[in-house]
């Protein structure tokens, strides 16, 4: 049996499409395009031919990805429930049934449970067991389970269900874009051990606190990425933003060396070494802000312990780490593994931080 995975991630005006194949501790992707969000119809049942087509068999289930937008009220709460067992033997259907039931408890007028993930299981019986997998075939009086449960506005799913079961396809798992992203940048034993994830995307950021195999906190940094560094670029070195780009992809490959703005044909007056001061002290004014809030949320909440790992295209940058350790923060820059898990079944998040931090366009 071929070990396929697709994953359909709808951002504000995107809709992406990527599959691929596990073998062993390998992956294969198969696809990955991208569309307009006006166009998600016909490009999801475009992408789907492409992809059975390439396999040579029928895609049965996708798992979704959806961008935690404020317009959506993204909420992570913790539950623990106690469900009576009577002494008989829990089955697989059983622990279905339980996180139905809290999902349901989840879900009212305002808001729907989308995923519901199984932190910790206790069996009370004459001697009471803690699991961290779901307890099969023990029996007891009663087992509590420990979840964490995300919810967004209700029927905000409405339209993508739709345009994903009407192609004859079952969603398998529904969550947010930092839970999917701390999965692709982590390794399951800096889930498990603990670790601070900063991810700085174009146009927005996050920061993910990652302990006990899942994610435990999640703080949004709106408006704030990349397109603020080159915006910077631009307005200090009076060069388009495309040029800006350039500048900032070369400086990130090429940090202090000499002559290699010249290809670019920026017509400006500026030297290498001039450029390059600008450059970096834009990217310092922007790393300064994020650590100052991202430093005092995480010693507010006794997180200093936990190794903190940078994610992105700053990612790249040669003296990424000095930057980040002149502002207190010590940090290890950390490859992508692709999809270490896709399904978040042993990856749980259990809080959002309401601790957003307040940026404007100018540095």
């Amino acid at each position: 049996i071929r070990n396929i995975l697709t994953t359909i991630e709808f951002s504000k005006s995107k809709i992406k499409i990527c599959s691929l194949e596990v073998l062993g501790k390998n992956t294969l992707e198969i696809f990955n395009e991208s569309d307009h969000i006006k166009n998600t119809n016909y490009f999801i049942e475009k992408s789907i031919k492409k992809i059975e087509i390439i396999l040579g068999g029928k895609i049965k289930e996708v798992f979704v990805v959806i961008e935690p937008l404020k317009n959506i009220d993204p909420k992570i709460f913790l539950s623990k429930k106690t469900f009576p067992i009577n002494g008989k033997s829990i089955k697989e259907r059983d622990i279905k049934n339980y996180l139905e039931k809290i999902k349901s408890d989840f879900t009212d007028d305002l808001s729907e449970a989308i995923l519901v993930h199984p932190l910790k299981f206790e069996v009370f019986d004459l001697i009471n067991k803690t699991y961290t997998q779901a307890p099969l075939n023990k029996a007891g009086k009663s087992i509590s389970i420990l979840s964490s449960i995300t919810t967004i506005k209700k029927g905000t799913t409405d339209f993508l269900k739709k345009a994903i079961n009407s192609k004859g396809l079952k969603i398998s798992k529904i969550f947010l874009a930092p839970q999917a992203l701390s999965q692709n940048n982590l390794s399951s034993s800096a889930m498990q051990r603990g670790s601070i994830l900063l991810n700085i995307g174009y146009e927005k950021s996050f920061i993910t606190i990652n302990k006990n195999g899942g994610t435990i906190d999640l703080i949004n940094f709106e408006d704030v990425g990349l397109k603020i560094i080159f915006k910077e670029i631009s307005s200090k070195l009076s060069v388009s933003f495309e040029n800006a780009k350039n500048i900032f992809d070369v400086y990130k490959n090429s940090v202090f060396t000499r002559n290699f703005y010249q290809h670019l044909n920026l017509g400006i007056n500026s030297t290498n070494e001039e450029i390059n001061f600008d450059v970096h002290r834009i990217i310092r004014r922007f790393i300064k802000k994020i650590s100052t809030t991202s430093l005092k949320y995480i010693n507010q909440n006794n997180f200093n312990n936990l190794p903190f790992i940078i994610s992105g295209k700053l990612n790249e940058l040669k003296n990424i780490t000095d930057i980040f350790k002149a502002f207190g923060i010590l940090v290890i820059k950390y490859k992508p593994i692709t999809y270490v898990e896709i399904n978040p079944q042993n990856h749980i998040t259990a809080g959002i931080s309401k601790f957003n931090a307040v940026f404007s366009e100018s540095l």
